[in-house]
């Protein structure tokens, strides 16, 4: 049971990684696209 209970939350706390970092690669895209434009 508390191994069952252990491994819902390390897949929670993978899925909010993955969503940070796939966040965090979105917005280094955009910042990398907008640059340019700028300089």
């Amino acid at each position: 049971q508390p191994d069952s209970l252990r491994l819902k939350q390390d897949t929670q706390i993978r899925a909010i990684v993955q969503t940070f970092h796939s966040t965090i690669i979105q917005y280094r895209g955009h910042y990398i696209t907008v640059r340019p434009r700028l300089v």
